[in-house]
């Protein structure tokens, strides 16, 4: 990426440069480099003009849009260690369609995926784009729960999609860049509607706030340990329990950033939940919002998304409640049934999709 001295845009250490067609060859090597997604979809690696190709491709005829960007990440030694493909204005202005974001595989799980992400979509922001847009075909859960971490919400399904020469069912998925209301987005682009009795997809109610899931940093442990004792306090103190120094502890004990995200309504930070991927079952460490912003349909719209992402993993998912909490009311109605009790808690399950 040498040739590029001047950046779109940086996410330390990496840098983003607009790919041209002179880096067609070094756009190939990294898809030679990392064919896990190829792979998925058609079977086989990337083909020898893939990123030829790729600079070719355009929106169906049609479609209107306003510019096609190709995106390479750089590392300190100019080696792409991503890529994403981007449309400005697909469909409707300000939306913004990510038709590829490819993350070298030996850098997964490392948390590079989150970095450059969010700086992407902050870029895009910069840039206009007040939607984001994208499709995950089934074929990749990973990806899909992925993009469920990122606060995207899933709408419409499409079966028998030909990509690769092979036939995929596709989940579109969107969310506002900051704060905006999904109903908004649907009347911008009809065509991404879910339909009626459609499986595993969240059904868009007009009074459902838009409700996003934003990746917490390290800098965000104190606040976070602030905001789940003024959530509990009501609780525990109906019960004579109330410790703040220990209601801290609990969370920052063993905080991990990477499984932690905030609830973001209307822009503001209202809540947070914790959720902990683990071979028997994945685990909802916490979920807590603040006092003020309880009732409002936030927590309903943050347990779809959940949901959502623990049916794409095919999990089955463990809860606790404090014992005479709302929480226990809530669980119930979204499909926990009651396995154990302790002295002060409730434990609960959800079976999995597949019905594990």
């Amino acid at each position: 990426m040498a040739a590029h001295p001047d950046p779109l845009f940086t996410a330390p250490p990496f840098s983003a440069h607009a790919l041209t067609r002179a880096d067609t060859a070094r756009l190939q090597r990294f898809f030679d480099a990392n064919p896990a997604y190829f792979q998925l979809l058609g079977g086989d690696p990337a083909g020898p003009d893939e990123a030829a190709e790729l600079f070719d491709d355009l929106p169906p005829a049609g479609w209107p849009y306003t510019r096609v960007w190709h995106v390479g990440f750089a590392d300190a030694r100019g080696d792409l260690v991503a890529m994403a493909d981007l449309v400005a204005d697909l469909l409707a202005p300000a939306v913004w369609h990510v038709g590829l974001f490819i993350v070298a595989t030996d850098r997964h799980g490392s948390g590079d995926a989150h970095r450059l992400w969010q700086a992407l979509a902050a870029w895009m922001q910069a840039q206009g784009a007040q939607w984001l847009r994208l499709g995950a075909v089934a074929t990749n859960p990973r990806a899909l729960r992925f993009w469920l971490r990122q606060g995207f919400i899933p709408l419409r399904v499409r079966e028998g999609v030909e990509i690769s020469g092979r036939l995929h069912t596709v989940q579109t998925l969107a969310r506002p860049v900051s704060e905006g209301r999904i109903e908004d987005y649907l009347r911008l682009v009809p065509r991404d509607l879910p339909e009626a009795g459609a499986e595993h997809t969240v059904q868009v109610k007009p009074a459902s706030p838009t409700v996003l899931l934003v990746p917490s940093e390290a800098a965000d442990a104190e606040a976070l340990a602030t905001l789940r004792v003024a959530a509990m306090r009501p609780s525990l103190e109906r019960i004579g329990r109330f410790d703040e120094q220990r209601a801290r502890q609990r969370l920052l004990a063993d905080f991990d950033p990477t499984l932690t995200r905030w609830i973001v309504a209307g822009g503001e930070r209202v809540g947070f939940l914790v959720l902990r991927p683990q071979p028997d079952a994945w685990l909802l460490d916490h979920l807590y919002l603040q006092p003020g912003r309880q009732g409002q349909g936030i927590g309903t719209v943050v347990m779809q998304q959940v949901l959502a992402e623990v049916d794409a993993a095919g999990a089955a998912l463990r809860v606790g409640a404090l014992r005479g909490s709302d929480a226990n009311r809530f669980y119930q109605r979204h499909g926990f049934v009651r396995v154990e009790e302790g002295e002060h808690d409730v434990y609960y399950r959800r079976g999995s999709a597949a019905g594990a």
